[in-house]
């Protein structure tokens, strides 16, 4: 999944903060980086 249109995408909707997360969520949990479980 390319996620580049999909920041696009949400940018032009009107999203000011959004980027891309270098090695998606596997490189934010191995980052040691907080998550939260909903």
């Amino acid at each position: 999944l390319k996620t580049t249109p999909i920041v696009l995408r949400l940018k032009q909707a009107g999203f000011q903060k959004v980027t891309t997360l270098k090695g998606g969520i596997d490189g934010w949990k191995s980052a040691s980086m907080p998550t939260t479980k909903k």
